[in-house]
C-alpha cells in the first residue's frame, strides 16, 4: 500500500494491486496517480494515472468500483469512449395507475445514489417520480405547475452553490404552435427510504422563444460547471439546431415576456429525431437520443464547452424497436441508462458502462461539490495484464 497526505482541502489514498505479469514481481503493472495536492470545489483540477510495467500500445481505462466526484472525468485526449452492449436493467414501474405509461425524461441522481429521476410525456400531471434503479417507485412529488409537453430532464448546478437542482423542459411543440415554452427549476430533494404520500415541490419557471419562431424540442442538457441550459431541437429530417438560455435564469421571464435562446449551432445540425441529451458532470461529452440510437460529442483538450457541438460525433449502439425518448450519464459520466415509452408489454431500462482507450489518462475538471470519494480506476492491457488504484478524494468547499 502507498499512501499519500498533502496539502489542503484534498487527501487521496493510493492502494495498488495488480493481475498478470509475473506472480507479483518487482516489474508487475501499476498505475499511480500524480497530481496537485489540494483541490476546491469549482476549481480546476488535474492529476495524471501514469502506468509502469506495461508493454507497449494502449490501454483500456473504466471505473470498476464507486463513483468519481461530480465534476470530474477521465481525459482520454478527445477520442470516443468504448461502450459496452446495453444490458437490461430493470423495467419501469407499471403499479401507478395513470402514470409512467410515457417516460420521456431519466436523470441520475447523485444527491440520493440508487435514485433515477423520470417524468411522463404530455398528457401526464406535473409529477417528478424518483424510482429505484431496478425501476420500481421511491416516491411521487408534485409541482404546482402546467405541464403542456414535458420532454427532458437533468440534473446540475444553480444559485445556491454545492445544491443540485432539477431541471425539467416543458418544451415539446409537435406543432410548432407554442408562443413560449418554460425551463422548470426546482431544488433536488432527499427522497425518503419508503414511498409516502406525493410530496409538494417549490420550483421556479423560466419562459422563452426560439430566434425565428416556434421549434419542437425533445432534449435538454446543462453545462454542468454553470448550469446553464442547452435545449436539442427535433426535426424529422435534416437535423436540428442547438439553442441556450443566458444567464442568470431569471423569473421575470414570463409567457408574457420571454427572454428569446440563442442559437449555438450553425452549420452542424444534430441528428435527425433527437429525443432526448445529457452532458457529463465532467462537460467533456454530451450524449444525444433519437429513436432509432444516438450519438456521443467529445470535447477536445482545450477547447469551449459549445465547440463540442461543432465535433463529429460518435455513434452509439442504442436499444431501439420501441419509443426511447430519454438517456442519461451516470455520475462518473462512464456509465449510462436510458429508457422508453410503454409502447410494448414493458418500459425496460438499460444500461452500459464505458470504457476509455489510451495509453494514458488523467483525472480532469472542476468538482462541483463537497465532500469524499473513494473509486477504482483500472487499466488493462490486450494481453490480459492489468492493475487497479484505488482513490479517496475529499473536495473542499471555495
Amino acid at each position: 500500500m502507498r499512501r499519500a497526505s498533502v496539502g489542503t482541502g484534498l487527501l487521496f489514498t493510493l492502494v495498488l494491486t495488480a493481475c498478470g505479469g509475473s506472480g507479483g514481481s518487482a516489474s508487475a503493472p501499476t498505475v499511480e496517480m500524480v497530481g496537485p495536492g489540494s483541490a476546491l470545489r469549482g476549481a480546476a483540477f488535474e492529476a495524471s494515472l501514469a502506468p509502469t510495467g506495461f508493454a507497449a500500445g494502449a490501454l483500456t481505462w473504466r471505473v470498476v468500483q464507486g463513483d468519481l466526484p461530480p465534476g470530474l472525468g477521465l481525459e482520454a485526449g478527445g477520442a470516443c469512449p468504448t461502450w459496452a452492449p446495453f444490458a437490461k436493467t430493470g423495467t419501469v414501474d407499471d403499479t401507478v395507475p395513470g402514470a409512467l405509461d410515457e417516460v420521456s425524461g431519466i436523470a441520475v441522481s447523485r444527491r440520493n445514489p440508487g435514485v433515477y429521476w423520470v417524468h411522463d410525456d404530455s398528457g401526464g400531471g406535473a409529477l417528478l417520480y424518483a424510482l429505484a434503479h431496478d425501476g420500481t417507485l421511491r416516491q411521487t412529488y408534485s409541482l404546482a405547475a402546467t405541464a403542456i409537453d414535458w420532454e427532458d430532464l437533468a440534473l446540475g448546478p444553480g444559485p445556491n452553490p454545492g445544491v443540485e437542482y432539477l431541471y425539467v423542459g416543458d418544451v415539446g411543440d409537435n406543432g410548432t404552435n407554442r408562443a413560449s415554452v418554460t425551463l422548470l427549476r426546482v431544488e433536488e430533494p432527499i427522497v425518503p427510504a419508503a414511498p409516502g404520500p406525493t410530496i409538494d415541490l417549490s420550483f421556479e419557471a423560466f419562459s422563452f422563444t426560439y430566434p425565428g419562431g416556434a421549434i419542437d424540442c425533445e432534449g435538454l442538457l446543462l453545462e454542468p460547471t454553470t448550469g446553464k441550459p442547452y435545449f436539442v431541437e427535433k426535426r424529422d429530417s435534416g437535423g436540428g439546431d442547438v439553442f441556450a438560455l443566458p444567464l442568470p435564469l431569471d423569473p421575470s421571464w414570463t409567457p408574457a415576456l420571454p427572454v428569446t435562446a440563442e442559437r449555438i449551432t450553425m452549420g452542424r445540425p444534430m441528428p435527425s429525431f433527437a429525443t432526448a441529451a445529457d452532458a457529463s458532470r465532467d462537460g467533456r461529452r454530451v450524449v444525444v437520443r433519437t429513436y432509432f440510437g444516438g450519438v456521443e460529442y467529445v470535447r477536445q483538450p482545450g477547447q469551449s464547452f459549445e465547440s463540442i457541438f461543432e465535433e463529429t460525433p460518435c455513434v452509439l449502439g442504442l436499444p431501439s424497436l420501441q419509443q426511447f425518448e430519454a438517456i442519461a450519464y451516470g455520475p462518473s459520466g462512464l456509465s449510462l441508462v436510458t429508457t422508453t415509452e410503454r409502447v410494448l408489454a414493458e418500459a425496460a431500462l438499460y444500461t452500459s458502462t464505458a470504457t476509455l482507450e489510451a495509453p494514458t489518462t488523467k483525472l480532469v475538471g472542476a468538482p462541483t461539490a463537497v465532500g469524499t470519494w473513494t473509486f477504482t480506476i483500472e487499466a488493462r492491457h490486450g494481453d490480459g495484464t492489468s492493475a487497479t488504484v484505488e482513490i479517496t478524494l475529499d473536495v473542499a468547499g471555495s
